[in-house]
């Protein structure tokens, strides 16, 4: 479980999203509140697992556990390390439920080959149905962050489990961030009053994305050297990006990735048409991205083979950029040097780290 922690995990840059972050911790400490589930919804790129990095560290020792789901990675997409990791924490905090846990975990042998919804029922449903009665069973309520419900495998059945949950156990709180998928909100919805949503898009974020830009303007900041051409166009950047902190965010990777040419990128870059829809916004700035690495490099060919390659392999395990590279067809014949360089043009939307991209 440590695996999946928010520990080390992004969180919002101070002095942003203060009022989301405040109404959930607040949420959490409420005794007089009907609803056991906080879904935080919104689209993607708005700040949800930023969100939910940070209530997790505001809510220290009452946060039972967290899980943060990814798709690229094995452990962290998979229902079923979810469900394992959830029974461990409940179970780490909470004697009674790890006593009537204990029962199905005697006979190991129980959970070999099992399907998701039995091993669900073993580890979860179960317990907690015997502990149903029990309303004293913990003396604070225990809090359970999953973050990115929609990246993990069978969302649909893992978020009819979390409602089952929340009407078994009424000493439970659980904080679900995710997209506003059909089979979650269907599957939330049956919780009635048990469910307290947001929707993270219709939050006013242009103050906050304000703050990310203009802390890369302060001296030693990425853009300090061309200050004065950003200043003036902040407000293109708020309304292009329509509250997604990503848009904001590839924005300034992109400027800064030009190093030798930073002034001319900026300008182009911030003189691009504004789209009504927030996707169509961020859909042409990867475009911009993507091309102007192909330019750079002289061949847009290998620039559609290295993202071909990323997209094939980061859905089980991301490859480094040397893996990567002894993946290109050979009659492209690009240095590894090359490589690279147009892996940096492509940095503003990718995540490059030495284990993966």
């Amino acid at each position: 479980p440590s695996a999946s922690l928010f520990r080390g995990k992004r969180e919002c840059l101070q002095g942003t999203r203060e009022s989301v972050i405040a109404d959930i911790v607040k949420w959490v400490h409420d005794d007089d509140k009907p609803s056991r589930l906080y879904w935080l919804y919104g689209v993607a790129g708005c700040g949800k697992s930023a969100v939910a990095a940070s209530v997790c560290r505001k809510l220290g020792v009452s946060l039972t556990g967290s899980f943060f789901c990814k798709r690229d990675l094995d452990d962290r997409r998979s229902p079923v390390h979810l469900i394992r990791s959830i029974a461990f924490f409940l179970a780490n905090a909470n004697a009674p439920f790890r006593s009537e846990l204990l029962h199905a975990l005697r006979d190991p042998t129980t959970f070999i080959n099992e399907d998701l919804v039995t091993q669900a029922e073993l580890l979860l449903t179960s317990p907690l149905e015997a502990l149903r009665s029990d309303i004293n069973s913990t003396s604070a309520p225990l809090v359970i962050v999953v973050d990115a419900l929609d990246e993990c495998d069978d969302s649909e059945q893992v978020s009819d489990l979390i409602s089952s949950m929340v009407e078994l156990a009424p000493w439970l709180l659980v904080i679900v961030t995710s997209r506003e998928w059909p089979a979650i909100a269907f599957n939330f919805s049956k919780l009635g009053t048990l469910k307290r949503e947001k929707d993270l898009f219709q939050d006013n974020a242009r103050d906050d994305i304000r703050v990310l830009i203009e802390r890369e303007l302060k001296p030693g900041g990425r853009l300090w050297d061309i200050k004065e051409l950003v200043e003036g166009r902040i407000d293109v950047i708020l309304n292009n990006s329509q509250g997604l902190f990503i848009y904001a965010k590839v924005i300034l990777n992109f400027i800064a990735a030009h190093n030798d040419r930073k002034y001319e990128t900026a300008d182009a870059i911030l003189n691009a048409k504004s789209h009504p829809r927030a996707e169509a916004s961020l859909d042409e700035l990867y475009k911009a991205v993507i091309t102007a690495a192909g330019r750079e490099s002289n061949s847009q060919q290998t620039v559609k083979a290295i993202l071909a390659l990323i997209l094939a392999t980061s859905k089980t395990s991301p490859l480094n950029a040397r893996a990567l590279h002894a993946f290109l067809p050979r009659g492209l014949l690009v240095t590894f040097a090359t490589f690279e360089s147009i892996l940096r043009r492509l940095g503003a939307i990718l995540i490059i780290r030495d284990d993966g991209v």
